[in-house]
């Protein structure tokens, strides 16, 4: 199982991979909180991405 981070500001996008989903949300919190970019996290595979709240909740990692 891996996750797909994409992450967009008004300067451009970036799409990142990590193996689980714990991993995937640091990440994606980090360049939330950080570097303001709007973040949008998908299981590979799946084609329904989900903000980084509803990707905690969905996995349980609240």
């Amino acid at each position: 199982m891996s996750f797909t981070i994409t992450a967009s500001n008004l300067v451009g996008a970036v799409r990142l991979k990590r193996e689980n989903p714990a991993a995937a949300l640091k990440k994606a919190r980090e360049l939330q909180h950080e570097q303001h970019w709007d973040i949008m996290i998908a299981e590979n595979g799946d084609e329904a991405a989900l903000t980084e709240t509803d990707f905690a909740r969905r996995y349980h990692l609240e």
